[in-house]
């Protein structure tokens, strides 16, 4: 990490930040404020933080919805500090997408500890994984999509549920789970909302919208993505390094071996 770590403190009592910020300030850390989950979600879009240290308090509503929400949609590595958490709680907190969880009160040393190793982990370079079948090509670090060798244009929307499905792929998830991932926590959408925005994906990506392989409805409950496992061409999600590699090792082999390593045309 180059120059000096940038710092976000996120609690909704000014006396815990200032102490805070002045901690961390001798430590050597530049360190910025926030008192509540959207400006911390705002702070982390306009400045980029390093690291975000949140102190909740379990007893208060939507503490854990806090977590996951910074988590989610701030995308920066984060430490809790917990008011009177037992073991369970700090459970259920790591489980939000926390790098890491502390009880109060905490000793200075011990979260700077702590800190550093969140930020020795956000140093390594994270590829995003993509998907590559033989019809559907998704590059999440460009957001491309290609469908049967055609690039397509998705909305934000549209892709952040296409992403998110992608990402849980095989796994049926519920109207509420793919509401709050698209528009986000609190906010007021039904599964009407949600029911277009998948009608308007399948019309992008299916080859027959009203007989859908991709984005596939559960009943009742929800949506998966269902990436064609009839598709002797289907391998793993894959990262971009991976994806490289491989490109590279198969212009390396001989014509023949492509031939041989190439799908049947169907």
């Amino acid at each position: 990490m180059v120059g000096t770590p940038l710092i976000l403190v996120v609690s909704d009592v000014p006396d815990n930040r200032q102490q805070l910020r002045v901690e961390l300030s001798t430590q050597g850390y530049t360190v910025m404020e926030a008192a509540t989950t959207s400006e911390a979600i705002a702070a982390t879009h306009k400045a980029r933080p390093d690291l975000i240290v949140l102190e909740i308090d379990l007893h208060e509503l939507e503490a854990l919805e806090t977590c996951r929400e910074i988590h989610r949609r701030g995308g920066v590595r984060m430490v809790v500090l917990l008011e009177n958490g037992d073991a369970q709680e700090i459970v259920d907190v790591l489980e939000t997408g926390a790098d890491d969880c502390m009880t109060k009160p905490v000793r200075t040393q011990e979260l700077i500890a702590r800190m550093r190793n969140a930020l020795r982990h956000s140093a390594l370079p994270e590829a995003e994984p993509n998907l590559f079948t033989r019809d559907l090509e998704i590059d999440f670090e460009r957001r491309t999509v290609i469908i049967r060798g055609k690039r397509v244009h998705l909305t934000p929307k549209e892709f952040e549920l296409l992403r998110h499905l992608v990402t849980h792929r095989g796994r049926t998830l519920s109207h509420r789970n793919l509401i709050e991932a698209v528009w986000g926590l609190g906010r007021h959408r039904d599964r009407r909302s949600l029911r277009v925005l998948v009608n308007e994906l399948r019309k992008k990506l299916e080859p027959v919208p009203a007989h859908p392989q991709y984005l596939v409805t559960d009943a009742w409950f929800g949506y998966r993505f269902d990436a064609a496992p009839s598709d002797p061409c289907l391998g793993p999600v894959m990262s971009n390094e991976s994806r490289r590699e491989g490109a590279s090792r198969k212009r390396e082999q001989a014509p023949a071996h492509r031939a041989r390593a190439a799908c049947p045309e169907q």
